[in-house]
């Protein structure tokens, strides 16, 4: 609202400046100094809805984007010109003390999952934390991959015949150790977390969408491919569901009513999916 208020203002003046019987209304008008702090107030909130955009999307992993858009969010409020209006100083103030209280009763910081996650997107894996910060981060992450390796059976799932067989890197990485048969074609796999942290961590990567960045090295990193496939599918918002929630509403009406629930579960299946079906 305020966007279309400031494109507007210009034609709004020219018309009261042009007709002798608006011209009592100039005094209703901004002043300059009011249209300034009006157009530093909306670039002061840009970002909030720049990041509620961004966290609300349901055709990319978005858990891993939480921490960044904090830090994102601090470092445009922490910038002050030295023509910057006092009252938009205050203002940005107002929101870093807001945000901080935010980022302190959810603990984002040592929020070891949204930590996790964050370590889990190649693209945000060493940034947005100060390098005093940094090996307290890896250690949370560390732990937190650790225990989720072991409380939730990851090595369970893993796709190990396929990796030996197809993965020509992972036998690099990986040692292979024969079974009792002695047999080449069945030789079992030694899967090793710490390693493939370490080997993550120096990885080189440069604006890759993160899903396809773990479909491709799924058996480069078999065990964190497995983990990241069951942190990253979490929405940072509810605004997924409520969507879908308001789909189902838009496609159960009255006239529907003897549908089972069986068909309507296929039905928003293919409505929600019906982009990769090729079928327009």
């Amino acid at each position: 609202m305020a966007e279309r208020m400031l494109k507007l203002h210009s034609y709004v003046k020219d018309i009261f400046n042009s007709k002798q019987q608006y011209k009592d209304m100039r005094k209703y008008l901004l002043d300059e100094d009011e249209m300034v702090n009006l157009k530093e107030t909306v670039n002061a909130l840009l970002g909030f809805n720049q990041v509620s955009v961004l966290l609300s999307g349901d055709r990319y992993a978005t858990c891993s984007l939480i921490i960044p858009s904090i830090k994102y969010l601090e470092k445009q409020l922490s910038k002050n010109k030295s023509e910057t209006p006092p009252l938009i100083v205050i203002l940005k103030s107002h929101l870093l003390e807001s945000l901080q209280t935010y980022k302190d009763s959810y603990e984002l910081e040592n929020n070891s999952f949204l930590l996790c996650a964050t370590f889990l997107d190649p693209n945000y894996k060493s940034q947005f934390f100060e390098k005093y910060k940094k090996k307290k981060y890896l250690k949370i992450v560390k732990e937190f991959l650790s225990d989720f390796y072991l409380s939730k059976r990851v090595g369970e799932i893993i796709p190990i015949k396929k990796v030996t067989k197809e993965s020509k890197k992972f036998k690099l990485l990986f040692e292979d150790e024969e079974d009792d048969s002695g047999s080449d074609s069945d030789k079992n796999v030694t899967l090793d977390l710490k390693k493939e942290i370490s080997e993550y961590i120096r990885l080189s990567v440069h604006e890759q969408n993160v899903l396809e960045f773990w479909h491709q090295n799924q058996y480069v990193f078999p065990i964190l491919y497995c983990i990241s496939t069951m942190i990253l599918c979490t929405p940072a918002t509810s605004a997924p569901s409520e969507r879908l929630f308001s789909d189902a509403l838009n496609n159960l009406y009255a006239k529907r009513n003897r549908m089972t629930a069986e068909c309507f579960q296929m039905l928003m299946f293919l409505y929600e999916n019906l982009e990769f079906f090729n079928l327009v």
